[in-house]
């Protein structure tokens, strides 16, 4: 638990000390109890951290060479903070290898950046092919703040294609 009853991290996920700093799940009872986030907050008490540059959360697996899709379904991203910038991603290798948010684009095997001011439930969908077996990082980069950002994912899903 990372401040009162709300907010906790995720198990089985790992994250990087920016996506740890607020925990990176919101327990609130409006969030179905539980939902995957990235959270700043401007006007809370400590510990809440205002900011975060490159934060990740994400899962490394194990995938036969083939043709994957990674979905996310956003739960919500009400805030237009001009400063967030959040992706979801997947990564050849581990951890170490997943990009900062600046070179996401360029260096991820796939990507979609979440849209800002999203109140609807919308499935964000990424597909990425491997030729062999290979250790895959999937899940979520980003920069947030100052400022308030609530940016909540309430479902991740990983298909193969065949």
């Amino acid at each position: 638990m990372i401040y009162g009853e709300r907010f906790y991290e995720v198990a089985d996920w790992s994250a990087n000390a920016a996506a740890a700093s607020n925990g990176n799940v919101d327990a609130h009872e409006t969030l179905l109890y539980g939902v995957l986030c990235f959270f700043t907050i401007s006007g809370w008490p400590a510990p809440i951290v205002q900011s975060f540059e490159n934060g990740k959360l994400y899962q490394t697996v194990e995938l036969e060479a083939g043709t994957y899709r990674f979905d996310a379904v956003l739960w919500s991203n009400p805030n237009n903070v001009a400063t967030n910038k959040i992706y979801v991603m997947a990564s050849l290798g581990e951890g170490d290898n997943i990009p900062d948010t600046n070179d996401v684009e360029s260096k991820a095997m796939a990507f979609l950046e979440i849209p800002k001011g999203v109140t609807t439930r919308p499935t964000l969908s990424i597909e990425f092919g491997i030729t062999e077996k290979s250790a895959v990082s999937l899940g979520f980069v980003g920069t947030c703040g100052p400022g308030t950002t609530q940016c909540y994912f309430s479902k991740v899903a990983l298909w193969r294609k065949f």
